[in-house]
């Protein structure tokens, strides 16, 4: 194939497939944890409790570009999904020289859970993954086209990669250890460029450390802390979690081409060093960590760009020696397209599987535009001139809440003592609801009256998915007089307020 047709084809593979989702993307409510990050961007700030500002600002641009919206929260993700792919490509056009291993690479990526769900759902991945690929891109065009100027977008990219997500502060140390491990590399390590793309991902991170400096270190210690649970090994888990997002075929194909570049590697092929360098070191310390305490799924995300394209580099050098590698490929893409058509296809599944509950991947995401509608109608009743605040036990609840009800209210989150914290303890004082009225949406029933002069259990809600199916159940409570306070910790009260 020539090099003119693969541009063609990926063009219009890749303007149909953006088209597609930028429409699907309007049709699915938002999640808990997209609602919690639009919640962010109203608060837009150089850091939050959870993370780095990154998903705030991509939501933020989203938002402001098609309003708040679920096409809004979600545009920007479509985007970097699309701008991921484009990176992919160009990896395999610069480095490679190899225009249709990139039209491979692309159609192949698309095929997995592990790049639909990023580019249809707005998470940190997403934007960690795009700035990573990012920066590896460039400082291979550094290091193997001999553009010194790259090192520099290579440190940008590093940085708002780091802001994105904080394990990405693995890419440059990977980077610097392949610069040394590999002889003939090392004489970048007396050249400026290296150290001062270094210098410009520093420069670019350093207002979330200033952040993060004026608010007791919080996202550093919430970070670090989901590392270092009780023991819990999900090694196992982890791994099939990684199966999951590839998909089994893909999995096993990519296993093997690395099995095949590291070969490759030991005999002299720097380009595979390099990317070997980039990737297996993230995946092996998430592997690790999995032994000890739990590793979600998505955390080893950003590690398969590396991994993917020397996987891909092999694969398609294999694709002529014989059958099998071909049959392989065959089999990853037809399973892998199918398992992401059945993903989008996946309210009338879910009606045929008559899943219980808690059993139902989807209700994470159904139900929630019928809590605004209860919020609103409950508004409406409520006696007296001055309405009441919105508030939720949970950042999930509180964050739905505000989305999904009429006028997108701004809602409170209260703490229980020795509740979990979230980004809610930096953006509303409680302090300035004292004496008024609350409306909450909590799950159970448990003991407000520390908070409040009167407590009233109003109704409970039953939220229901497309299948008619109970998927949330939560109680809608009046809170009369408000004290002023929750149970939050003393640090992070905002005034001078003490409880009750």
């Amino acid at each position: 194939m020539s090099a003119t047709r693969a541009r063609c084809l990926l063009i219009l593979f890749l303007g149909a497939l953006t088209a597609f989702r930028l429409y699907y993307v309007q049709t699915i409510p938002i999640s808990e944890d997209e609602a919690y990050y639009w919640q962010w961007s109203r608060y837009l700030a150089w850091g939050y409790y959870d993370q780095g500002p990154m998903v705030a600002w991509v939501v933020w641009l989203g938002t402001w570009l098609w309003g708040h919206t679920e096409l809004g929260v979600r545009f920007t993700a479509v985007l970097l999904g699309l701008g991921l792919s484009l990176v992919l490509y160009e990896f395999c056009r610069n480095i490679f020289k190899d225009e249709l291993l990139g039209l491979m690479l692309v159609v192949a990526a698309n095929g997995t859970v592990f790049f639909t769900a990023a580019t249809i759902i707005q998470t940190y991945d997403t934007a960690q993954t795009f700035f990573w690929a990012l920066s590896v891109y460039a400082a291979a065009l550094a290091i193997f086209e001999s553009r010194s100027w790259a090192w520099y977008p290579a440190g940008l990219a590093c940085g708002l990669a780091i802001l994105s997500k904080y394990s990405s502060v693995l890419l440059p140390v990977m980077i610097l250890a392949y610069l040394l491990a590999d002889r003939r590399q090392r004489f970048w390590l007396a050249k400026p460029q290296p150290w001062l793309a270094g210098l410009l991902a520093l420069i670019v991170f350093a207002p979330n450390l200033f952040w993060n400096a004026n608010h007791h270190w919080t996202a550093f210690g919430h970070t670090i802390g989901l590392a270092h649970s009780d023991w819990n090994f999900t090694a196992f888990e982890f791994l099939a979690g990684q199966a999951g997002l590839l998909g089994p075929v893909f999995f096993g194909l990519l296993v093997a081409g690395l099995i095949v570049a590291w070969r490759y590697a030991r005999h002299g092929d720097r380009r595979l060093g390099f990317l070997l360098w980039v990737s297996l070191p993230a995946l092996v310390l998430f592997l690790i960590m999995s032994i000890k305490s739990r590793v979600q799924p998505n955390w080893a995300a950003p590690g398969y760009v590396g991994a993917m394209l020397a996987a891909a580099y092999v694969i398609k050098s294999k694709l002529s020696e014989g059958k099998a590698w071909r049959r392989w490929l065959a089999a990853g893409l037809v399973s892998g397209y199918l398992f992401v058509i059945l993903a989008y296809l996946h309210v009338p599944i879910m009606k045929a599987l008559d899943l219980p509950a808690d059993q139902d991947p989807t209700n994470k995401i159904y139900g929630w535009p019928q809590l605004g509608e209860e919020v609103a109608a409950e508004l409406k009743v409520w006696p007296g001139r001055q309405k009441p605040f919105i508030f939720g036990l949970r950042y999930q609840t509180a964050s739905l809440a505000a989305f999904y009800t009429p006028g997108q209210p701004h809602t409170v989150g209260l703490f229980l003592p020795g509740d979990r914290l979230n980004g809610y303890v930096f953006w509303e004082d409680p302090c300035k609801f004292r004496g008024r009225d609350g409306l909450g949406v909590v799950m159970g029933r448990p003991d407000l009256r520390r908070f409040f002069k009167e407590v009233k259990w109003l109704r409970e809600l039953e939220l229901k998915g497309p299948s008619g199916k109970v998927l949330h159940r939560l109680n809608l409570v009046r809170g009369r007089g408000f004290s002023g306070c929750d149970g939050r910790p003393e640090k992070f009260r905002q005034s001078l307020c003490s409880p009750k």
